[in-house]
């Protein structure tokens, strides 16, 4: 299986949008995308380490 280089990102903000809660204590790297749909929610809880590119979307 083919690893494929690291890019750098163009773009160093995250995408959060809808009901999502991060612990202070929490890290989110750049680019990470959470994504939570009406009547969905997604809670980062303390100590948790996001890393760079993780997508999560909540449905449902």
């Amino acid at each position: 299986m083919a690893v494929m280089p690291w890019q750098p990102l163009h773009n160093q903000k995250s995408c959060i949008d809808g009901e999502v809660s991060i612990d202070p204590s929490a890290v989110v790297a750049p680019g990470v995308a959470l994504i939570a749909n009406p009547e969905s929610r997604i809670a980062i809880a303390a100590g948790a380490c996001i890393g760079m590119g993780v997508v999560l979307h909540a449905d449902g």
